[in-house]
């Protein structure tokens, strides 16, 4: 997160206060540019397009879209498709389809290295299944 001074409208009247994280922005009308804006206009700027499904989940608000529930939801999917395509058994879904696993990225960052690790047995915690190096 960037921490910055930020003006706002709070009723009706300008203010200016240090926001931390985007949770302090939930009440205030931003009037700025965010600071990945300008990337593309610098000179020495590499832009990648990736795809976002698999390499992209925001985390801006509390709730609802972009929240740390949505975002662990991706990681979950994306999780899945390793260790399907890995030969492992998923446990069932959740109420949302996801499956409930999430692949620590000191044991692989991507499914090529999930496989060659020879998955380990994963470990149960109260999220869902973990798999880890020992």
């Amino acid at each position: 997160m960037i921490a910055s001074r930020i003006r706002f409208l709070e009723r009706g009247r300008r203010a200016e206060q240090l926001a931390i994280d985007a949770f302090d922005l939930a009440h205030a009308r931003l009037e700025r540019q965010l600071a990945f804006d300008a990337l593309a206009r610098s000179e020495p700027s590499v832009t990648l397009e990736v795809e976002r499904a698999r390499e992209f989940s925001p985390v801006k608000n509390r709730e609802g879209s972009d929240s740390p529930s949505t975002s662990r939801a991706d990681l979950c999917r994306l999780h899945a498709g390793w260790i399907a395509a890995a030969g492992v058994a998923l446990p069932p879904p959740d109420a949302l389809g996801v499956h409930p696993v999430e692949v620590d990225p000191l044991l692989a960052e991507d499914e090529h290295a999930f496989k060659a690790s020879g998955p380990p047995a994963p470990r149960v915690t109260e999220r869902g299944l973990l798999f880890a190096r020992p």
